[in-house]
């Protein structure tokens, strides 16, 4: 982990706020320098050992599967990696038990991709 770190500190870790303010919601947000660094790192790797990295990869997704855990006080075996917001709900609303007339509640502004892995398929009811 990264210690006691003052809060404001961590705004370093996004040049974008030297020339803007970010009022962002999530649907596409400035990336920490961390972040970029660790892509980088990946990308090297990648394009020097190819598949022969494999291994130290997955040890990585380890790693940072247990900080996130201990992070939110919980199993590492409960913590699972989606490409994204949607992703996830889309894996968690297909592995539900629907039956005919399960509502779901979402916000009328919600974002698109957050409506169901068929659309706005939440929106009209089609369980």
């Amino acid at each position: 982990m990264h210690g006691n770190k003052p809060l404001l500190s961590y705004r370093d870790e996004f040049p974008i706020t030297k020339r803007f303010i970010c009022l962002d919601h999530a649907g596409i947000a400035p990336v920490p320098l961390r972040a970029k660094k660790a892509v980088e790192k990946y990308l090297k790797e990648a394009s020097r050992f190819g598949a022969f990295y494999y291994q130290t990869w997955k040890n990585r997704i380890e790693e940072v599967r247990k900080d996130c855990a201990h992070l939110i006080n919980s199993n590492p075996k409960e913590i699972a990696f989606v490409k994204n917001t949607s992703h996830g709900l889309s894996l968690i609303a297909g592995g539900l038990n629907w039956k005919r007339g399960d509502k779901v509640l979402l916000y009328e502004k919600e974002f698109p991709g957050k409506r169901g892995k068929r659309g706005n398929c939440f929106y009209r009811g089609e369980f």
